[in-house]
C-alpha cells in the first residue's frame, strides 16, 4: 500500500509532498487497513502500564517503516557489533 501511496502522491520537493498520505486512502482499501492498525495499537496499549515496555513491544509487533531495512535486520539479529568491527 505504501508503494501505491508514493506513486499517487510523489514528492514535490525533498522531504515534502503536496498532500498527506492519509488523504489518498479509500473507503474500501486504505481506511480499513488504517483502522485495523489503530485497533492493534490500542489493544497493545491496554496491556501495558509503562511507556517504555509499550513502545518496545509496539516496535516489535508493528515495526515502524525503516528507510534502511537492512540495518534494522542487522540490529535485530545482533549483528551490528560484528559489522562495525
Amino acid at each position: 500500500m505504501l508503494a501505491e501511496l508514493r506513486r499517487k502522491n510523489p514528492p514535490v520537493a525533498p522531504g515534502q509532498r503536496q498532500h498527506k498520505h492519509f488523504q489518498w486512502l479509500t473507503e474500501n482499501v486504505g481506511d480499513p487497513r488504517l483502522r485495523e492498525h489503530l485497533w492493534k495499537v490500542i489493544g497493545i496499549m491496554q496491556v501495558f502500564t509503562a511507556w517504555d515496555s509499550f513502545y518496545e513491544t509496539l516496535d516489535r509487533v508493528l515495526p515502524r517503516y525503516s528507510k534502511n531495512p537492512l540495518l534494522a535486520l542487522i540490529e535485530d539479529d545482533g549483528l551490528a557489533d560484528m559489522v562495525s568491527h
